[in-house]
């Protein structure tokens, strides 16, 4: 069978980061100095205005209500 072209779980996964990133920027707004995304370290990489970072990996499923093998397969490393 030909492997899909489709970019579907791409667009996905990249909605989820900037999704996850702006409630990140909300949940730390009166702290935040500079947001990163696609970051040297992680994903998502918050400054805060006194120094400290706040690094963030992302992980999107398509069917989360529906598909937990690779998410519980993972946790596991």
């Amino acid at each position: 069978m030909p492997k899909s072209r489709r970019a579907n779980a791409v667009m996905f996964g990249f909605d989820f980061r900037v999704n996850a990133a702006i409630v990140l920027m909300i949940e730390n707004i009166e702290y935040l100095k500079a947001l990163q995304l696609e970051g040297n370290y992680e994903d998502i990489e918050l400054e805060l205005e006194d120094g400290q970072y706040i690094l963030a990996q992302t992980k999107a499923i398509e069917k989360s209500s529906s598909d937990f093998g690779n998410v519980r397969k993972n946790l596991r490393k």
